[in-house]
């Protein structure tokens, strides 16, 4: 996230084939995933400007294909962090505070259109999991938080007297190409959209112009990032195909999914209820 504040919109690929950029990095500090950091030591180094750091080129070991549209939020709290302090511990926790925000109004959102069952999606933002998740820098809380509310959209279409007008033709795709752009394998909850019926808009022609639209908005974009990301993870890497081969078998992706729940279900299951 801080490398796209600083205009790296695209990682880049040393001569070494490490995926990474150039960040303030305390001199002090070791750059493997293992270093251990003492509570003072991270006050101590935390509290460093930016200005006070040597730049240093950090590898994403762990760079997943996320989409830099993702981080929007996260992107915003820095900006108003460098405006305030040149601190690196304001402005990561501007980012952690502006991602907190932005997933509590899409998910209150998603409570207040949902025509029922409020009281469960409502619990299911407040598990110990997603709590955590929402107040740190990565964007899967802001996945759940989509999700919920696209649900809720489809929800009220289908068992309210509520019409498909505008608002929420636009909001649905929205919302279908952000999750498009947090990984494409998300675009598989756009069949939800198919559970709204086409008396909901005003005809025929307009219900697949509605389909087609949004259906561009999403996958278009996702298969341009979906090639841009696969170009650079094989730059550094030798064995990026994973994303090519869920593509081409659809099915035996789904049935690994389906067997990845039943072997790992039940821990999945205590993580999220805060366990670990």
């Amino acid at each position: 996230v801080y490398s796209i504040l600083q205009g790296n919109i695209l990682p880049s690929v040393n001569a070494q084939g490490d995926i990474g950029a150039f960040f303030p990095w305390p001199d002090n500090w070791s750059q493997d995933d293992s270093v251990q950091l003492s509570i003072y030591q991270q006050l101590h180094n935390w509290i460093l400007r930016t200005s006070d750091c040597t730049s240093t080129y950090i590898s994403f070991k762990n760079m997943a294909l996320y989409s830099p549209v993702c981080y929007l939020p996260e992107i915003a709290g820095m900006v108003v962090g460098s405006l305030i302090s040149k601190q690196l511990l304001v402005i990561i926790f501007m980012a952690r505070i502006m991602n907190f925000v932005c997933t509590g109004i899409v998910m209150y959102l998603a409570v207040r259109l949902t025509p029922f069952g409020k009281k469960y999606l409502l619990w299911m933002s407040l598990l110990p999991m997603v709590m955590e998740l929402s107040v740190g820098i990565a964007p899967d809380s802001m996945v759940m938080a989509l999700i919920s509310l696209l649900t809720a959209m489809v929800m009220r279409l289908r068992y309210t007297q509520v019409n498909a007008d505008k608002r929420y033709i636009s909001g649905l795709a929205l919302i279908s190409f952000l999750l498009s752009q947090y990984k494409i394998v998300y675009i598989v909850f756009g069949i939800l959209l198919f559970l709204i019926p086409k008396e909901k808009f005003e005809s025929r022609k307009k219900y697949w112009i509605a389909v087609a639209g949004i259906g561009s908005i999403t996958v278009i974009p996702g298969l341009i990032w979906l090639y841009i990301s696969t170009h650079i993870l094989q730059s550094g890497y030798a064995n990026a195909a994973s994303n090519a081969e869920i593509l081409k078998h659809p099915i035996k992706f789904i049935t690994i999914l389906c067997r990845t729940i039943i072997e790992k279900g039940g821990d999945y299951i205590q993580q999220a209820l805060g366990s670990n």
